[in-house]
């Protein structure tokens, strides 16, 4: 199972790095049951693998608190297998009611669909509250039927009696995916941001405004004798006291776990170091100083300057370790407001009012066949299953799986996302919600966010690599330059300008510690990522894969597949002949029937067995009048065959236009077995009062290859049809032709495709390649009015063709882009540098890019590769300003330009180290303020094209008409 968990307090990659430690054992491999482990650092979330018979939930949760992170609202399951198993959760609160009864209840439904619900199990929340689970099967029962008994069965313990009470609520962890920002923590809440401002305010009164005004050196000495000790230091030492109680306990608790558990360092190893270094030297100098004056024979009860040079020594330490502490908690706060910005972008993108407005649908009994639409009923979204019908109506939400606004014809798929502006309609489920579309992009976002962190190569490697180095260097520079210090003023190299010498190397090693920054370099990437997938998303392009950020740099080629990626993919039929009388009726482009004409032509014939062919044919001819089918029932046929084949675009726009032409609750005929694709068709059984009936549909040559017998007349239709620059499909039933669709194969030229070449071409310097199934002419001819060189046009390829150009670029390091749309394409996707599916409608297409454009601008195109490049220009400008801020900070910090009168003390070390976090993030907001899209769409239309298509379709010289 795949959880997506929230987990408060992740907040740099050494914190990721802690965490997959956590779940690793001493070899170096995730403890057993764990397969794997990815870590969201920008979002503060893990997506975690885990076999449940050898780990449970519970130990997951009780790893992570064990190492002072903690689990943010429920966990949520990411691959749930609709069609084997699925799980009814349900929230019991009960009030005057014993437990038993309710198990005594519950047992009785699940008795009752014993057959279809496999487990039942109880959460134990408090003593009135209790989660149900019950998993069962699908295919065997509907989750509706198991809720609707339930609650029948608790309702009878309410009626009861008057003082028993339960109620039901369903929990939708779908659904909570979208909300969870209600159950987000922050790192820093507004309670503790107020009273570090106040603590801070207090320390700049006391420790650096006070000491200036020479009128309350009575009050800061007060009581005065031989100790340093006075009302002013005991008040400082209090409140430095509570500040390291309340600020820094929690660090100097997950700084000992962390080295303890896993020999690791990370930003709170250096702000333990520094704190408590800056408190135990103002320990020490109070006993040093109070011991030194007690004993010295020189000193004077009244005098007060050197008095309050020592106190001024230990406060100095005080104000270092409560305000390194304060200033950090500060920036924490600042850094996870701008960190926020960052995750809204995503809750824009799927905007929790908007989705979670239609949790309940009207549930339609019956069939797609017969049903009644006055027997609907309320259900949860949740509970429906493969094949349910639901009742569309006005502004509804629907998460069952869109596009942007269109208007739906009968047959159309709707993707989960849609709204429904205005009318009504029936809907049959095809996917459940947890394997809908929408799910499926919020999932591949996250995931791919996750996965930002995970990479074994590029910069991301490197970084994870140093930033696990970062601290143990700083702190051994730390120690080099302590040592340092105390050599140069014990040789009295160097004059220090201070009462206690000796403090100024432990005052410059205090800041080398609190200034160097690893949360900077690491949130370089990951700040970079995120925002970049949710841009990208914005625009329509969903990135799957994040390695994209490297490989994109690689692309020297990007190869277009012809239909439906540089044009658009045919919808509708232009005629439908019965083959029978030769009858063919004509439609126009939104399907409505034109004319009808007879098509039944006699040519010349010089054949020596022509007696033999009129025989043939007039025998036909009879079992076909004795046999005829109407032209409903032929488009019923096709229906229910097409059906099973949709994600094929030619089966999709039969299967969308048979539901046209009849009337779905007249169909007579059932499948037998299911539908059999074949290499130029398909072929099915079919069954209809008993009688089975062999049907075929497909190309000519599928025809041929079935020993179908074609006689002239369908052989000379199928020609002009073609001729005419029109797709021949065939209908044969029984083994004799029943129809001919003709399908009009002139699709339109996408309005941007001349545009984007160029643009690619001339701009970003690729080299273009189309490759198509169709003819070599035809590829020709559209290359030739785009601009791209015919030895970079390939025609008649298939599927393996398209993998072998592929493999053979590569091979002379021609790094390709692939861009496709269909089936045939999944190799070469596969085989690309960069995948990229244009609205991917399968389930292989989406597992096969690395990229996917939900919509057909092929501008998007432009935009991921613009988006890209500037996404590394940014992880290029974050890490410079990362490390180049160390570099100039530990200098300063170590005291190297002292003796130019220039250095810093701990608590603006402090502060720079938290300036630093911020900046890189506020440095990648700035990207959102960009555009990438370079296209001027205005006035664009669907362009005609402008060659003749006829000519390349014409292998052979037009049929003679008699």
């Amino acid at each position: 199972m795949i959880y997506d968990i929230t987990v408060s307090k992740i907040w740099c990659v050494m914190c990721a790095n802690k965490i997959k430690s956590a779940f690793q054992g001493q070899n170096g491999s995730n403890i057993k049951g764990v397969q794997y482990l990815y870590v969201n650092v920008i979002a503060e979330k893990i997506i975690i693998s885990i076999d449940q018979s050898l780990i449970s939930l519970e130990e997951v949760r009780q790893i992570l608190e064990k190492n002072n992170f903690t689990i943010v609202g429920q966990p949520r399951l990411v691959n749930a297998d609709s069609n084997k198993q699925r799980s009814i959760k349900l929230l019991l609160t009960y009030q005057t009611i014993e437990f038993e009864e309710i198990q005594s209840a519950v047992q009785k439904v699940i008795d009752l669909y014993q057959q279809s619900i496999v487990s039942q199990s109880y959460e134990n929340i408090n003593d009135n509250k209790k989660i149900l689970v019950i998993t069962y099967k699908p295919l065997m029962e509907f989750a509706h039927q198991i809720y609707k008994s339930l609650i029948g069965e608790l309702s009878k313990l309410n009626q009861e009696t008057n003082q028993k009470y339960i109620a039901v609520k369903i929990i939708n962890e779908v659904l909570q995916k979208f909300s969870q920002k209600k159950v987000m923590q922050e790192g820093v809440n507004k309670r503790k941001l107020l009273l570090a401002i106040v603590i801070s305010f207090f320390y700049l009164i006391f420790s650096m405004i006070l000491p200036n005004f020479e009128e309350l050196e009575q009050f800061m000495l007060y009581p005065d004798n031989n100790t340093v000790f006075s009302i002013y230091l005991l008040l400082l030492l209090s409140l430095t006291l509570f500040t390291l109680y309340t600020f820094g306990l929690s660090t100097y608790k997950r700084a000992y776990l962390l080295f303890k558990q896993h020999r690791m360092f990370n930003m709170d190893t250096l702000l333990t170091m520094g704190t408590l270094s800056a408190f135990f030297m103002s320990i020490f100098l109070i006993i040093i100083y109070t011991t030194q004056n007690c004993l010295s024979h020189t000193y004077m009860k009244n005098n007060h300057m050197e008095k309050m040079d020592q106190i001024m020594d230990i406060i100095n330490y005080f104000e270092s370790a409560g305000l390194i502490l304060t200033v950090v908690t500060v920036g924490k706060y600042l850094e996870g407001k701008a960190k926020e910005r960052i995750i809204r972008m995503q809750e824009q993108i799927f905007p929790e009012q908007q989705l979670l407005k239609t949790t309940y649908v009207s549930l339609i009994k019956g069939s797609s066949q017969n049903y009644d639409i006055n027997s609907a009923q309320q259900c949860e979204i949740s509970f429906l299953e493969k094949g349910d019908l639901i009742q569309l109506k006005q502004d509804m939400k629907l998460l069952l799986d869109g596009e942007d606004s269109f208007e739906a014809t009968q047959g159309q798929r709707i993707k989960s996302g849609a709204d429904i502006i205005s009318g009504d309609a029936v809907f049959q489920v095809e996917e459940v919600l947890e394997s809908s579309m929408l799910l499926q992009i919020a999932n591949q976002l996250n995931l791919a966010q996750s996965e930002s962190q995970e990479q074994e190569d590029g910069i991301s490697a490197i970084l994870k690599s140093a930033s696990q180095k970062f601290v143990l260097g700083v702190i051994i520079l730390s120690t080099f330059v302590l040592i340092t210090w105390i050599i140069i003023i014990y040789f009295d190299q160097i004059e220090v300008d201070e009462f206690c010498i000796w403090c100024f190397p432990i005052e410059r090693a205090i800041s080398i510690l609190v200034a160097s920054c690893p949360c900077a370099l690491g949130l370089a990437v990951p700040s970079v990522v995120v925002i970049s997938l949710n841009m990208a998303l914005k625009s329509g392009i969903l990135i799957k894969k994040n390695t994209i950020f490297q490989q994109i740099n690689k692309v020297k080629v990007i190869v277009f597949d012809k239909t439906g990626t540089l044009f658009t993919k045919i919808d509708h039929i232009n005629s439908f002949t019965t083959l029978r009388n030769h009858q063919t009726q004509y439609f126009d482009k939104k399907g409505q029937y034109l004319r009808s004409e007879s098509k039944k032509r006699k040519p010349k014939k010089v054949d020596e067995n022509q007696e033999l062919i009129e025989t043939l044919e007039s025998e036909k001819s009879q079992r076909i009048q004795q046999n005829a089918l109407q032209v409903q029932d032929l488009w019923s046929i096709i229906c229910l065959i097409e059906k099973e084949f949709k994600q094929h675009p030619i089966a999709n726009l039969l299967y969308k236009e048979s539901l046209s032409k009849f009337n779905l609750k007249d169909i007579q005929y059932q499948l037998v077995d299911q539908a059999v694709q074949e290499q130029s068709g398909v072929k099915a059984k079919l069954i209809k009062n008993g009688a089975q009936l062999q049907c075929l549909i497909g190309s000519k040559q599928h025809m041929i290859q079935n020993n179908i017998y074609i006689d002239d007349q369908t052989d000379y239709l199928c020609k002009q049809f073609q001729f005419n620059g029109q797709t021949t499909i065939l209908l044969a039933i029984d083994n004799n032709l029943e129809a001919l669709i003709s399908i009009d194969n002139k699709p339109n030229l996408r309005p941007e495709a001349k545009q984007v070449i160029q643009y690619l071409r001339q701009k970003l310097r690729k080299i273009v390649y189309i490759i198509s199934g169709d003819s070599q002419q035809i590829i020709n001819d559209v290359g030739n009015y785009l601009g791209i060189p015919q030895e970079f046009l390939y025609g008649e390829t298939d599927a393996e063709g398209k993998k072998r150009l592929l493999l053979q670029l590569k091979s002379i390091k021609q790094e390709v882009m692939m861009i496709g749309d269909g089936l045939n394409d999944i190799l070469s996707l596969q085989q690309a540098c960069v995948g990229v599916s244009i609205n991917a409608k399968s389930e292989l297409n989406l597992i096969a890019s690395d990229v996917i454009l939900l919509n057909s601008n092929l501008w998007s195109i432009v935009i991921l590769i613009q988006l890209m490049k500037t996404a590394n220009r940014y992880v290029l400008i974050n890490l410079i300003w990362a490390f180049g801020y160390n570099l100039f900070m530990a200098p300063i910090a170590a005291g190297v330009f002292h003796n130019q009168g220039f250095t810093i003390n701990p608590m603006i070390s402090s502060m720079a180290m938290s300036f630093s976090s911020i900046l890189v993030v506020l440095i990648s907001n700035t990207m959102r303020l960009m555009n990438f899209d370079p296209s001027d769409q205005r006035g664009l239309q669907y362009e005609n094209i402008p060659f003749d298509l006829k000519n390349s379709f014409s292998t052979f010289s037009q049929p003679e008409d008699i």
